[in-house]
C-alpha cells in the first residue's frame, strides 16, 4: 500500500475516535492506574515528632541566660551536639540497634534561647523512641563542652499519628490520564489512516482500478434537509421505509441530482453498446446496493422506459423490505427457479413503467437454483418485454452467485459504501468482473459524506453553490 498525506480524512479519523471512545476512556483509565501503582509501590512513609527546648543556666533554677548573645551560642552549641554521631551512637547504644535509620535535625529559633528538635524516621514508634532518647542522652556528650547550661522542654514530643509526606499523586494521575487519552487518539487516528479503504471521493479516483460513475450523498434517514441546510422533516418512528428513495417527496435535491447524473451515464453507455441488462454488485454486504439498483430504476422509470428490477440476492433479499412487498404480491424468484410457478407469475407491478421480481427468503442451495437453466429462461424472456433490467445480486466475496448472474448480463457496475471494504478486495473484484468478459461500466460511490460546510450531505450544489449569485439566499420567512 502506497501512503499518501493527501488520503487523510478528518471525518474518518474522528468517526474511528468516537466509535472507539471506549479505548481512549480504557487507556486514561489505564495510565491513572498504572501511575498510582507506581507511586503506591515507591512510596515510603515518614513520620515526624517535634519538642521544643530552652537553654537555661543550671545555678539559675531553670533561669536564663542574661546575655541574648552568649544564649544563642549556646543554642548553636546544643544543635552541634544533636546532629553529632556521638549522640547518634550514644542513641543505638540506648535502644539495642545497631544503627539509626533516622534523620535528627535542629533549628534555633532567631532572637531567642529555643531550640527545635525534629526527628524523621519509618514508624511512629521509632521516630518517638529516638527523640526521647536524644532528649535523654545528649547530656552525656554536652557536659564535655560545658557545664553550667543545661536544657529544659517546653513542648514534649509525641508519638506520630499519620506521615508528614502523604502520598500526593492526584496531579501526576490527571496528566497520566490526559497523556493516555491523547496516545489513544494518536494510536486510532494512525490506524485509520493506514486502514485500506476509501475514505472520500476524492481518493477513490487514485485507489480504484476502475472509472468512477458517480457519488450517491449519505443520508440520514431521521432527519432529511434541503440543499440549504434547512430540515424539511423529521421521520416519526410509525414510518416504516427502510431505504432512502427518489421516490420519497422529503428528499433534498442534492440526492436525487447524484442519482439521476448516475442514472444519466449508465442510460447513455447502456443506449449506446446496445446494452438491456445491468447488474448491480458489491464486493460486501451493506454497501447499499439494493437501494442504488431501486433508484437507478425508478429514475429509468421515470423517463417512460419499461423496467425490470430483479432481486437476484437469494442469500438476504431487500427488494421486497425497500419496497414493503409481501408474498401474496407474487411468487419470488426461488420458486420458478426451482420450476414451481410459471414464469407470468413472478412480476409485481410498481408503477406504470417498473416491475419488480421479489425475492422473500433466503435460498439455502442457491447456486444450484441458479444453475438450472430457469434464470437463462427469465433473462432471455425479459429481454423481449423489457427496455432495461436491473438485477441485484449478492455480494461478490460472500457467495459465487454473482459471478454466475453476470454471465446472463450485458454490463455490470459495482457499488462501494465509504469507509468499508477493502481497496485491495475491491480491485480484486473489479479484475475479476473484467476477466469475465462482460462490460464493467465502473463503481459507484454509496454513502459518501464528506466535510463540507454548505451542506449536509457533502455532494450536490456545495462546490457550486459557492460561486452562485444565490449562495446566500435564504427562503421567505427565514430570520436574517
Amino acid at each position: 500500500m502506497n501512503l499518501n498525506l493527501k488520503d487523510i480524512d478528518i471525518r474518518s479519523i474522528i468517526k474511528d475516535v468516537i466509535v472507539n471512545f471506549w479505548v481512549v476512556l480504557l487507556a486514561a483509565v489505564t495510565a491513572v492506574l498504572a501511575v498510582a501503582g507506581v507511586y503506591s509501590l515507591t512510596y515510603k512513609p515518614k513520620y515526624t515528632s517535634t519538642a521544643t527546648l530552652v537553654v537555661t543556666v543550671k545555678e539559675n533554677n531553670g533561669g536564663s541566660y542574661s546575655s541574648l548573645y552568649l544564649t544563642n551560642e549556646m543554642a548553636g552549641i546544643f544543635s552541634e551536639v544533636f546532629q553529632s554521631q556521638a549522640l547518634r551512637k550514644e542513641i543505638a547504644k540506648d535502644l539495642d540497634v545497631p544503627s539509626l535509620n533516622a534523620e535528627i535535625k535542629v533549628s534555633i529559633i532567631k532572637e531567642t534561647n529555643l531550640i527545635t528538635l525534629t526527628v524523621v524516621s519509618d514508624t511512629p514508634k521509632s521516630t518517638y523512641t529516638i527523640i526521647k532518647s536524644a532528649l535523654k542522652n545528649y547530656g552525656n556528650i554536652s557536659d564535655f563542652l560545658f557545664s553550667n547550661a543545661k536544657l529544659d522542654v517546653l513542648k514534649e514530643p509525641s508519638v506520630p499519628n499519620a506521615p508528614s509526606n502523604p502520598m500526593s499523586i492526584g496531579r501526576p494521575c490527571k496528566l497520566a490520564g490526559v497523556a493516555g487519552a491523547v496516545l489513544a487518539v494518536g494510536v486510532i487516528a494512525v490506524f485509520s489512516f493506514l486502514r485500506s479503504t476509501v475514505k472520500n471521493s476524492v481518493a477513490a479516483k487514485r485507489q480504484l482500478d476502475g472509472d468512477i460513475i458517480g457519488t450517491v450523498p449519505y443520508i440520514n434517514k431521521k432527519r432529511i434537509k434541503d440543499e440549504f441546510g434547512k430540515r424539511l422533516f423529521r421521520r416519526k418512528n410509525s414510518d416504516k421505509t427502510k431505504s432512502v428513495l427518489v421516490s420519497s417527496v422529503t428528499l433534498g435535491m442534492s440526492f436525487i441530482e447524484s442519482v439521476k447524473k448516475i442514472e444519466t451515464l449508465l442510460e447513455r453507455h447502456m443506449r449506446r453498446k446496445d446494452e438491456k441488462v445491468l447488474v448491480v454488485t458489491s464486493v460486501a454486504e451493506n454497501e447499499g446496493k439494493s437501494s442504488v439498483a431501486s433508484n437507478i430504476s425508478l429514475i429509468m422509470s421515470s423517463k417512460g422506459y419499461k423496467t425490470l428490477l430483479i432481486d437476484a440476492d437469494l442469500k438476504k433479499p431487500a427488494l421486497c423490505k425497500i419496497f414493503e412487498k409481501g408474498i401474496e404480491c407474487a411468487f419470488p424468484l426461488g420458486d420458478f427457479l426451482a420450476d414451481s410457478c410459471r414464469i407470468e407469475e413472478l412480476f409485481i407491478k410498481h408503477n406504470e413503467n417498473l416491475d419488480l421480481i421479489c425475492q422473500y427468503s433466503g435460498e439455502h442451495d442457491s447456486i444450484s437454483l441458479l444453475s438450472s437453466g430457469k434464470f437463462s429462461e427469465l433473462i432471455s424472456y425479459c429481454r423481449e418485454v423489457y427496455d432495461y433490467v436491473i438485477i441485484d445480486t449478492s455480494p461478490m466475496c460472500f457467495s459465487v452467485d454473482a459471478e454466475n448472474i453476470i454471465e446472463y448480463s450485458d454490463a455490470v457496475v459495482t457499488v462501494v459504501r465509504q469507509d468499508w471494504s477493502e481497496i485491495g478486495i475491491i480491485n480484486d473484484t473489479t479484475d475479476d468482473i473484467r476477466k469475465s468478459g462482460k462490460d464493467f461500466v465502473g463503481i459507484i460511490l454509496n454513502r459518501f459524506k464528506e466535510l463540507d460546510f454548505l451542506t449536509d450531505y457533502g455532494y450536490g450544489y456545495g462546490y457550486y453553490g459557492k460561486y452562485s449569485k444565490y449562495a446566500n439566499y435564504k427562503p421567505r420567512g427565514d430570520k436574517q
